[in-house]
């Protein structure tokens, strides 16, 4: 009964010579014959050992199916990891949060139909006013904070910017210059998550309005109109409002008077 089982299973999977022995052995069982004893446990092992043969290689295949299946998976997997992340939309009408505030309304006296003022952060040896003034018209582009992606988001053509160089020590750090927004905000070429604006030079400043000026000037009562500078609170943010009370201070040649 083994064998036949056996040859069943061996005549699905091997040629019919493989098999000849093991049919012909259960023909001569089934018609009353039987094998001398050696003869019989030497077709058995014959028989079995080409069928265990045969179950090993059919696992090893299995497995490497499963193996190449396993790899193009992981493949697939790392591939969407890889793939570039999506910028979150913007909340369509978001309460302004810490250094995020709508420009137009910053001086407290409600909507406005003028342009909004904005200051704008470069570190002089990576871009400074007099490339601005060379260049006439560029990208403001490598914003990398959230709140100032934001703002820039919220800026138009004909707001006004103050122009800020940054991180350039107690004698260069401050307002240099100024510029106006010519187009609104689009994606970063460089990474499409952030955004940048075109800014065109408006005007220089013969004598920079330094940081510790400014600090020394908000303390005084002349100097109310920037005492609540963002750039006293959040020194750090690139991208910040600025009231049109203190635009006027500070473009208008009061801050230089009063220094």
């Amino acid at each position: 009964g083994q064998q036949a089982v056996l040859a069943a299973l061996l005549a699905t999977t091997r040629p019919a010579s493989s098999c000849s022995l093991l049919t012909t052995s259960s023909a001569r069982a089934h018609h009353g014959y039987s094998l001398p004893a050696g003869r019989a446990a030497t077709t058995a092992r014959a028989t079995v050992a080409p069928a265990r043969r045969i179950f090993a290689m059919a696992r090893n295949k299995r497995s490497a199916v499963d193996g190449d299946e396993d790899c193009e998976r992981a493949k697939s997997t790392a591939q969407l990891s890889s793939g570039k992340k999506r910028a979150r939309p913007a909340a369509a009408k978001a309460a302004p949060s810490q250094g995020v505030v709508d420009a137009r309304t910053a001086g407290g006296e409600g909507a406005s139909s003028g342009p909004a003022y904005w200051l704008l952060k470069s570190e002089p040896s990576d871009y400074s006013i007099a490339d601005m003034h060379a260049d006439g018209v560029t990208a403001w582009d490598g914003v990398r904070s959230t709140f100032a992606r934001a703002n820039m988001r919220r800026m138009r053509v004909g707001d006004l910017c103050l122009f800020y160089h940054s991180s350039a020590g107690p004698k260069g750090t401050g307002v240099v210059g100024t510029v106006a927004v010519v187009r609104e905000a689009y994606p970063d070429p460089a990474d499409e998550a952030w955004v940048c604006v075109d800014v065109a030079f408006r005007s220089r400043m013969h004598t920079p309005l330094l940081l510790s000026e400014l600090k020394a000037l908000a303390q005084q009562p002349e100097g109310a109109p920037i005492a609540d500078l963002v750039l006293f609170r959040q020194s750090r943010l690139s991208v910040q409002p600025v009231p049109a009370a203190s635009w006027d201070f500070i473009v208008g040649g009061k801050a230089h008077s009063t220094a």
